[in-house]
């Protein structure tokens, strides 16, 4: 775009005389600068997404640490209410199959 409007400011007056109107092409030059902002604005962006990320996760990996010490202390509160605790507890992952025959071979 940037190309395009340094073209229709170079031949401008040629442009005009061959029929196009100037409104037109001072259009094409303001919308080349357009882009040209929005363009320099998402590089300035992409600089701090990493750091942005990396804060992210530790917030992340800090609630999580919350909700597991909530998740253990469930089985003490509601010792005699299994129900009641699984409902503070985080799900737990199913063991695979292969474990579960791991498990099997070493209690026999």
């Amino acid at each position: 775009m940037n190309t395009l409007a340094a073209q229709v400011q170079a031949n401008k007056s040629a442009l005009i005389a061959v029929g196009a109107s100037e409104g037109f092409l001072d259009s094409i030059v303001i919308n080349a600068e357009h882009l040209a902002e929005a363009d320099a604005i998402q590089e300035q962006s992409k600089g701090g997404r990493m750091q942005a990320t990396q804060a992210r996760v530790l917030a992340l990996n800090a609630l999580y640490e919350r909700a597991r010490k909530l998740s253990r202390a469930a089985d003490l509160v509601f010792g005699d209410a299994p129900a009641a605790a699984r409902f503070y507890k985080l799900p737990q992952r199913a063991p695979e199959v292969e474990d579960l025959e791991e498990e099997l071979a070493t209690d026999s």
